[in-house]
């Protein structure tokens, strides 16, 4: 359906990058290497991680939000403490409830 020399990019993090690559002709083309470099190009970070559902930053935040929603349920806080209480613990950005509104 496209072009020769079409790019195939994704940013998700719950359909399995290996998954995508096996639905195109030339899997062996969806390379790490080529993302690094253009990442450290750019002036990007690179954290690397297995194929995973999640992969590394989504698999350790579902967890955080998950416990501050049930802090929050069972009345141990309320939203802004417990977003606070993150906020200058740990200093995240936002707390775990904010960024739940933000994803």
């Amino acid at each position: 359906v496209t072009r020769v020399g079409t790019i195939l990019a994704s940013n998700t993090s719950s359909i399995s990058i290996t998954r995508i690559a096996s639905a195109t002709s030339k899997p062996h083309r969806v390379t790490y290497e080529s993302a690094r470099s253009l990442a450290q190009h750019l002036g990007k970070s690179v954290c690397v991680s297995m194929d995973r559902p999640g992969f590394l930053v989504y698999r350790l935040l579902m967890p955080l939000i998950n416990e501050a929603f049930f802090l929050l349920s069972e009345g141990v806080g309320t939203a802004e403490d417990i977003d606070r209480s993150m906020r200058l613990g740990t200093n995240m950005q936002s707390g775990p409830l904010r960024t739940a509104d933000n994803i």
